[in-house]
């Protein structure tokens, strides 16, 4: 049991500590999301965004090839 606790504590005092920085200049839903990722760091560190990081680059490059 004392493993839930703590992780739910630790989830409410990431998500206070998003709100409170954050809350001023964002709608509720980036919120939301950006508090899930604060709270699931560990798994978000264990993927690899290569792939997407170089699709978002070609699709968002202002030069284009001649």
């Amino acid at each position: 049991m004392m493993m839930s606790n703590a992780s739910g504590e630790r989830s409410f005092s990431k998500l206070g500590i998003v709100e409170g920085e954050l809350r001023s200049s964002m709608d509720q839903e980036r919120l939301s999301v950006l508090a899930l990722m604060s709270i699931e760091h560990e798994l978000l560190r264990s993927l690899d965004f290569t792939d997407t990081i170089e699709d978002f680059a070609v699709a968002k490059a202002r030069k284009t090839a001649i």
